[in-house]
């Protein structure tokens, strides 16, 4: 049954049935002669002859030349090894053209219009390999948002980011609000405008062409270089983050601690108690609200903050949120408050340092007006404080 079996498998590969069985008998039985494969085959003997012929043109069996006739099978890799690779090959040809039959399918189906863009995927070595190369090459302006991996990213190009600024090249970075958990602030290149914002993804852009993504939770990026509706899609999003974002410059000589404290305290005023406030002032029998206790219900501790500090965070808070500006003089126990916006956006931040001065048992008096078309508040202390 399984020589049968062999047989029909044979006459797939071109074989007749008689061809077949004579081969088949020879790998079973060894070399033979004509007769014996005839009877071993049962193949008639008048076709025998004619077989053994057509298989030794086929390459399949030996025949010597002495008599009587011996014939012997060559080894199937040998007899069909060559028709394999012929068979192999044109399977081959046929995948790659019904490949290609797939592609002109499928293009037939897109849109027009549409036209497909690479882009080139990097380990995070490749990443900080390829982000040094960007920066040195680059003519006009970097612009970027990140996150924690992202300052890594920015701290290790450090280097090139910095030779690059001293060749006129702009530098933007915006960085996401969780980073503030981490000293990072101070360790941004000097001379980079900084912005704080919602981050999102770690996302570079040089000349508003070519483009960097990379991702927080494996360092993974992909690179894209393009001028057309994908780079003015990632431009439009960093111009909006960096629209929103607060100017960082004042929290630049900050500790950690106090770039916490500033951002908490923007975010309290700004939501919870700046409403409180302004009614206060718009109506003289509301009692002044105790602004310090209210910060402290949301977690922020300002009475212990020592006076430095205090006036450190009242005057970034006060950039961040109005362009405004704080200044001590010393000489003259005068806190100066001057804005140059809307002399409303003076009043919270007024109110909190009076509130804090009186936590602390510092008498002071407080008056305001206009001068040089800036609104501006002046608060008098009765006695010299140490700045630290």
């Amino acid at each position: 049954m399984r020589i049968h079996n062999l047989a029909s498998s044979l006459e797939e590969f071109g074989l007749s049935r008689y061809e077949a069985g004579a081969y088949l008998t020879l790998l079973e039985k060894g070399p033979l002669s004509a007769s014996e494969i005839a009877y071993y085959s049962n193949l008639p003997r008048t076709k025998i002859y004619s077989t053994l012929t057509k298989l030794a043109k086929k390459g399949l069996v030996i025949i010597t030349q002495d008599k009587p006739l011996v014939c012997t099978a060559v080894s199937p890799e040998g007899a069909f090894g060559e028709l394999l690779s012929s068979q192999e090959s044109k399977i081959s040809d046929m995948k790659n053209t019904v490949t290609k039959l797939q592609k002109v399918s499928e293009e037939s189906i897109k849109p027009h219009g549409v036209v497909e863009h690479k882009y080139a995927t990097l380990d995070p070595d490749s990443v900080l390999i390829i982000m040094n190369e960007l920066i040195r090459d680059t003519k006009e302006e970097i612009a970027c948002i990140i996150d924690s991996w992202g300052f890594r990213i920015i701290s290790q190009c450090n280097h090139t980011i910095l030779k690059s600024m001293r060749n006129k090249i702009s530098a933007k970075i915006l960085v996401s609000r969780d980073c503030l958990d981490n000293d990072i602030l101070s360790l941004i290149p000097y001379g980079a405008v900084v912005r704080i914002g919602n981050g999102g993804t770690n996302l570079f852009i040089f000349d508003k062409s070519t483009i960097v993504i990379v991702n927080s939770s494996n360092g993974r990026g992909a690179l894209f270089r393009s001028t057309d509706i994908l780079s003015s899609i990632h431009n439009k999003v960093f111009s909006v983050a960096w629209a929103a974002g607060m100017d960082a410059s004042f929290l630049m000589p900050l500790d950690k601690e106090l770039t916490k404290t500033t951002m908490k305290l923007i975010s309290v005023i700004n939501h919870k108690i700046y409403g409180c406030i302004a009614n206060s002032v718009i109506n003289d029998n509301v009692k002044k609200p105790d602004i310090i206790q209210m910060l402290e219900s949301d977690g922020i501790k300002l009475d212990t903050i020592n006076f430095s500090d205090m006036l450190r965070v009242i005057n970034a808070s006060m950039g961040i949120t109005c362009s405004s500006s704080l200044k001590y003089d010393n000489s003259n126990n005068i806190i100066t408050m001057e804005s140059h916006n809307n002399g409303k956006y003076i009043i919270p931040w007024a109110l909190l340092l009076t509130n804090y001065l009186e936590y602390n048992n510092i008498n002071a008096s407080v008056f305001s007006g206009i001068r040089n078309g800036k609104d501006f508040v002046h608060i008098k202390l009765v006695k010299k404080l140490t700045l630290q």
